[in-house]
């Protein structure tokens, strides 16, 4: 199997993985939402970072249209989630948002080669951590 191939193949199951998330999210309730913020909050948008990373990485490296478009619909869904986070919490004047954390992402200089072209542990930690914390 082809590099691109494999990349192909992760991208896929990082989006499955993100939709699986997506879903449970949408489910919590709103008494355990603050709890779920703070530990799925900065995962995604440190995910956002280094999907960026690989877009920019791949899109100079090569023309594969089917990794590229895959990378797209990773990013399309984190934009979604941020979405539907955005709205729940402006709609709940008592949920606080992890700042701590974000402000960490933030002011912490990234590593090189951190995404590991999509194949972290992450994958299916957002998963792990809606069952973990028994958010459902």
């Amino acid at each position: 199997m082809s590099t691109n191939d494999e990349l192909l193949k992760i991208a896929k199951a990082d989006l499955a993985s993100l939709s699986r998330v997506e879903h449970k999210l949408a489910l919590t309730e709103a008494d355990n939402l603050q709890r779920v913020l703070n530990l799925l909050l900065p995962r995604l948008l440190s995910r956002i970072g280094s999907n960026h990373a690989n877009q920019l990485d791949h899109n100079n490296n090569n023309k594969d249209e089917k990794l590229q478009g895959a990378y797209q619909n990773i990013q399309l869904k984190l934009v979604s989630m941020l979405s539907h986070i955005m709205k729940r919490v402006r709609s709940d004047p008592n949920c606080k948002l992890p700042c701590h954390e974000i402000l960490k992402l933030l002011l912490t200089e990234p590593k090189e080669n951190n995404n590991n072209k999509g194949n972290d542990s992450n994958d299916d930690d957002d998963d792990d951590v809606v069952y973990q914390e028994g958010f459902l």
